[in-house]
């Protein structure tokens, strides 16, 4: 009756072993299509606002964990909502984040 136990011990081991290696791979493996996927969407994204002079400051990112951040800024109000627009209108399968300023050129600013 001693070996059972020692033999159900061994076999919970490896089972347990399994499960982890397993759930590890799954979790490395979601993250590797998670950053292949915001890269091609950053991509896509950044040929879109090349499109669009009003967008020549305005970049997208990728965050190491696969998250898509817009960053730059933009002239106007009008410049902002169009951008979101552009956006909207691409169907993304996630929306980006946003870190676009409006930053009006003032006469007399001009370095």
């Amino acid at each position: 009756m001693i070996a059972k136990p020692a033999l159900h011990n061994r076999e919970n081991f490896w089972v347990c072993f399994f499960f982890i290696v397993s759930l590890g791979l799954a979790l490395a493996i979601q993250g590797l299509i998670l950053r292949q996927n915001a890269t091609k969407i950053t991509d896509a994204l950044n040929q879109l606002l090349g499109t669009d002079s009003r967008f020549k400051d305005v970049r997208a990112s990728r965050t190491t964990n696969g998250h898509v951040y817009l960053i730059g800024r933009v002239s106007s109000i009008d410049d902002l909502s169009a951008l979101h627009r552009l956006i909207e209108a691409a169907h993304l399968p996630a929306p980006p984040g946003f870190s676009v300023r409006v930053e009006s050129e003032r006469p007399g600013n001009a370095g």
